[in-house]
């Protein structure tokens, strides 16, 4: 069973909301878990079911985290609010669609796609890169290279190999010698 939740914990609890602090975080300095804490926000009324608004923690979090105007990935992001890359990835290209972020730029030069630079401010996008030299070769290659027809051959019918005496005599099979 867990411990009753003391004054001093509804305190820092709302005042980690305040700060946007993610779930995790405060769940890690209270010495609980992630879904008590949710629970205990709900109960306190600090939290709605859908964070989708401006009063989301995390897009608080975000938006502190990002206010010296310098562009983070969504890796860098969930990295420093303690927060799931993926979800940070995914509510950032929520709010770009919206209009409440923009790509600062791409970070390009290694294996894969282009991974966009976010700002959670309102702003125009930089354009998605033109592909590496070395991909525009491959493709030209790759579309010049005909494809080989090879044609199928019936194969030869392979004959029966020859059966041990006793099997013939007994059976009747394979050739007599």
């Amino acid at each position: 069973m867990t411990a009753r939740w003391t004054k001093e914990d509804d305190e820092f609890l709302e005042q980690g909301y305040r700060d946007g602090l993610s779930g995790q975080v405060i769940a890690d300095r209270l010495g609980r878990t992630r879904t008590g804490i949710h629970m205990r926000a709900i109960r306190l009324g600090l939290r709605v079911l859908d964070e989708r608004g401006d009063k989301s923690p995390q897009w608080i979090a975000i938006q502190k985290l990002c206010a010296d105007g310098v562009g983070r990935s969504a890796a860098e992001i969930a990295d420093a609010i303690g927060a799931n890359r993926e979800n940070i990835a995914r509510l950032m290209l929520y709010r770009h669609e919206k209009g409440y972020a923009h790509v600062e730029r791409y970070l390009t030069g290694r294996p894969g796609k282009a991974l966009p630079v976010w700002l959670p401010f309102p702003g125009d996008d930089v354009p998605y890169p033109a592909s590496s030299r070395n991909a525009q070769k491959q493709k030209r290659c790759r579309a010049r290279k005909p494809v080989a027809v090879v044609e199928r051959r019936e194969a030869a019918p392979v004959p029966p190999p020859d059966q041990h005496e006793i099997i013939r005599a007994l059976f009747g099979m394979g050739a007599a010698a």
